[in-house]
């Protein structure tokens, strides 16, 4: 069935988004600012609760796209940070 086929998909890239998001929380928490920091875990958590309990595919795909952004955003901060100024 195409629809569990997909629902297994989306929740094992949770789990991976998940699993990364807090590798870099656990790293790099110091020097993330304080306001995307609350996002990011407010995401989380949310994400973390609709893939354990729901098998809606697609609503769990949005929270996986809505805290995606908040992970990019973490790698502009960095990147604007090591930019050489001049």
């Amino acid at each position: 069935d195409m629809k569990k086929r997909k629902l297994a998909e989306v929740k094992n890239q949770a789990d991976s988004l998940v699993y990364q998001t807090r590798k870099i929380l656990n790293e790099y928490r110091d020097k993330i600012p304080a306001d995307l920091l609350q996002n990011i875990e407010t995401k989380l958590k949310e994400l973390e609760e609709l893939k354990n309990q729901s098998n809606d595919a697609e609503a769990i795909e949005a929270k996986l796209k809505e805290l995606s952004q908040y992970i990019s955003q973490i790698g502009q901060q960095f990147y604007g940070q090591s930019q050489p100024q001049g």
